[in-house]
């Protein structure tokens, strides 16, 4: 690649940790486009503030984006070609990679003003920072060296020699760690950020351009533009663990690590490719504007920001809502087992949605008793950014008394036992209790009983002597005999 398409690249912006799970069935699409400044390259997000900074290195801006309302509030000038772009979010503080200038613009979040100019080396492209330490690295493209500056003097403090052609820097801010995509060498070098020296230097595909940090399981993503592929890397061994296919000219990555999810931009195709980290598998292709080149994460609100240095643009990626459902149960139906009635057991119906829910909820709860008769169940899940936020299903369950159960008793005597005394019998029980002698029904379900049990294994087979003797008694049970 060379570096007229390199000035379109992105380094990835640092983002935090958040608890979650992997959405490897959501769906992505593009729900706002924004237009920007000319060829559009580094993004970062300032996470508690909700602000997007995009580098625009075709008129030395960086455009300031609401991420509430998708909007640009403000344009500010800063060094020849801004590349990279990273955010302290805990000082609202902005870094930024002028290429040209061999410089980072200081800009202080509050006034969007520049606070600082820090002359760093030759070519600075990728910039990140460690926000427990307010260290900020940035990759010097022709110096092949990383500068180091200390964030809260606005000095750099070191400058550490690593591979050729150094483009993207992400840090994984649990460990201190910070890792350099070096384009013209095929490598990625691991910096130590608390001594700032060179620790391992891990070969990966052709001219790694983009690269981000899960940093909750320490998982480093490198974009390959000439391979074409993803590596993965454990930063605990510093080994690749995976390449991931995806095609095309492979530009910035940008990590959700609340979800586990990697996003990276493809130029040549003008998409940007979704894959899961827990699989790494490629879960979606995300259309978006003309040669996208950077990405970056909110991690709370699971949105990513693509620049489309082709279009003068910013994509936003968001996760397609599903819209909260539950599946709607069976109704049910059961043999009452005393005079309350009987004991209901049933599954919870299914929520349908990406988002945690509450619920569901039911009303009788399973494991209740049910009344002889049909009561109504309704079950309800709620998610808050769902409309409705509140969704609802009801079943019936029906709890069959001493008649009902009779009839049943009735069918399925027929043909079974010498002529039709059990029959007769059973529509003897079912005729007293309709005139109301409970008394009488007993002793008729008695003789039934003595009846099966004296032609079990003999005109009446032992399974289905064993089923009628329990229908009986059970009936028995439910009149309190």
């Amino acid at each position: 690649m060379t570096l007229a398409a390199a000035v379109l690249a992105l380094p990835l912006a640092a983002s935090g940790v958040a608890d979650g799970q992997a959405w490897a069935a959501a769906t992505y699409k593009v729900t706002a486009t924004i237009p920007v400044g000319k060829i559009p390259s580094g993004v970062g997000v300032d996470t508690s503030a909700h602000a997007v900074y995009v580098a625009n290195a075709g008129d030395s801006t960086v455009s300031v984006i609401n991420g509430a309302t998708n909007t640009v509030t403000t344009t500010i000038p800063v060094g020849d070609t801004p590349e990279g772009v990273a955010v302290d979010s805990a000082t609202h503080t902005v870094y930024v990679a002028n290429l040209h200038a061999g410089t980072v613009s200081v800009i202080d979040g509050a006034t969007s003003a520049v606070a600082a100019t820090i002359p760093v080396g030759s070519g600075p492209t990728g910039v990140a920072m460690d926000p427990a330490t307010h260290a900020v690295y940035v990759a010097n493209l022709d110096a092949g060296t990383v500068s180091v500056i200390d964030g809260a003097t606005n000095t750099v403090t070191a400058t550490i020699p690593v591979g050729g052609f150094p483009f993207a820097v992400a840090v994984d801010p649990s460990a201190h760690t910070v890792y350099v995509s070096n384009s013209g060498s095929g490598t990625v070098s691991v910096i130590d950020g608390a001594t700032n020296a060179v620790t391992a230097t891990i070969p990966v595909g052709g001219s790694p351009f983009g690269v981000g940090v899960d940093p909750s399981t320490h998982t480093v993503y490198v974009a390959n533009a000439l391979s074409g592929t993803v590596s993965v890397i454990d930063g605990a061994t510093n080994a690749v663990t995976g390449t991931i296919p995806v095609g095309g000219e492979l530009e910035g990555v940008g990590v959700d690590p609340s979800t586990h999810t990697v996003y990276v931009a493809i130029a040549s195709s003008n998409t940007v490719s979704v894959i899961d980290g827990t699989t790494n598998t490629v879960t979606a292709t995300v259309p978006v504007g003309s040669t996208p080149s950077g990405v970056a994460v909110e991690p709370s609100t699971h949105t990513a920001y693509t620049s489309n240095g082709g279009s003068a643009t910013v994509s936003v990626i968001s996760v397609a809502d599903t819209d909260l459902a539950l599946s709607q149960p069976a109704n049910i139906t059961a043999d009452a087992t005393s005079p309350s009635g009987a004991i209901v057991t049933y599954p919870p119906p299914a929520v349908t949605d990406e988002d945690t829910t509450s619920g569901p909820t039911c009303s009788p709860p399973p494991g209740t008793v049910f009344a002889i008769g049909t009561s109504t169940v309704t079950c309800s899940a709620t998610g808050t950014d769902d409309t409705p936020s509140t969704v609802t299903v009801s079943f019936t369950v029906t709890v069959e008394g001493a008649a009902a159960q009779l009839a049943d008793l009735s069918q399925a005597v027929q043909g079974v036992g010498p002529g039709t005394s059990l029959a007769d019998k059973v529509a003897l029980a079912h005729s007293d209790l309709a005139a109301g002698d409970i008394a009488g029904t007993c002793n008729t379900l008695s003789g039934f009983i003595q009846e099966v049990k004296a032609q079990a294994d003999k005109m009446i087979p032992a399974a289905t002597a064993s089923m009628l003797i329990t229908d009986a008694q059970r009936v028995q049970a439910v009149l309190g005999c």
